[in-house]
């Protein structure tokens, strides 16, 4: 299993007070990536959230706001912006990522309870996720009003520390500033250390969890055959292979001979192209793609046995 990563990463801010928001997000985001937004603005107005995205989250403290936004990017995402609006007018910072190897599934990110205070130490509360122990990728976020930088951050959460300040800085009282920082653990949950801020007056806190990629669900340089030129040979090939991408074989024509066995229980595939066609002679080499007509998330390896003919 491979755990979620940051792809890239972003900040802005409205130091003004304004209704609409803009959001930049990061310069590279490919298709498919996690694009996981965290706002936070002075006051606690209504906050709506991008055209298109999900409001996973708001956490209102007396004078603060903490919210998060999560959408699957599309195509041609990457360096563009994104508008949320507040039922009146506010000043906001904002973290943008796109976050790749995850599951796909906005199901399958969690985001803790949360906790609001009036402290100079926002502590995130515990999250736990839903499907249980695995290569998480856990996210500390914290708002602070009048909090303007970041001298201590969560123990181990040592990945992507951004934070973004909101407002007048000659005005401190009329901004808020979000901050936030990466962890993997494969884990089913984490409780954050808290974070240190240089001032505050409110804040609000929470902890994000993301799901991993399911393991791949095809095969990677299983062992090989290769038959003498003047030679028929028929017989079993038992390998076993990492689940990853694509399937190599030397020489000779395959066939799915029995289904593949996982834990005990049968696995059926299925090829994804028909018999493969080798180019050449001897050495050729032939690629079969195989699909599972069952899952097989969360696998690491399992057994095939192929039929290797001569070509």
């Amino acid at each position: 299993m491979t755990f979620p990563t940051v792809r890239a990463s972003n900040t802005s801010g409205e130091t003004a007070a304004v209704t609409t928001h803009t959001v930049s997000l990061p310069a590279t985001v490919t298709a498919g990536d996690l694009i996981e937004i965290e706002v936070s603005t002075h006051g606690i107005p209504t906050i709506t959230q991008p055209t298109g995205y999900t409001l996973k989250k708001t956490i209102a403290s007396a004078s603060t706001s903490l919210a998060v936004f999560l959408k699957v990017a599309g195509a041609g995402e990457g360096g563009t912006t994104v508008t949320f609006t507040t039922s009146v007018a506010e000043t906001s910072g904002h973290i943008s990522r796109a976050i790749q190897d995850w599951s796909g599934d906005l199901a399958d990110v969690v985001v803790s309870t949360g906790v609001t205070g009036n402290t100079a130490s926002p502590n995130p509360d515990a999250v736990t996720a839903t499907w249980g122990a695995d290569d998480n990728l856990f996210i500390a976020i914290a708002a602070g009003r009048q909090s303007q930088s970041v001298s201590v951050w969560p123990t181990s959460y040592t990945g992507n520390q951004l934070f973004k300040f909101g407002g007048d800085t000659g005005t401190a009282s009329e901004g808020s500033m979000v901050a936030s920082a990466t962890r993997e653990l494969n884990s089913a949950s984490d409780d954050p250390s808290a974070f240190t801020f240089n001032q505050w007056k409110n804040i609000a806190a929470a902890t994000l969890v993301i799901k991993p990629a399911a393991a791949g669900v095809s095969l990677t340089a299983p062992d090989t055959v290769t038959h003498g030129v003047a030679t028929t040979a028929t017989g079993d090939l038992l390998s076993t292979v990492n689940v990853t991408t694509g399937m190599t074989l030397e020489y000779g024509t395959v066939a799915i001979a029995q289904t593949a066995v996982l834990d005990g229980n049968d696995l059926d595939f299925t090829p994804d192209v028909g018999v493969p066609t080798l180019y050449g002679s001897g050495n050729a080499v032939a690629s079969l793609p195989l699909t599972p007509d069952s899952a097989s998330a969360g696998t690491t390896a399992y057994q095939v046995t192929l039929e290797i003919t001569d070509g």
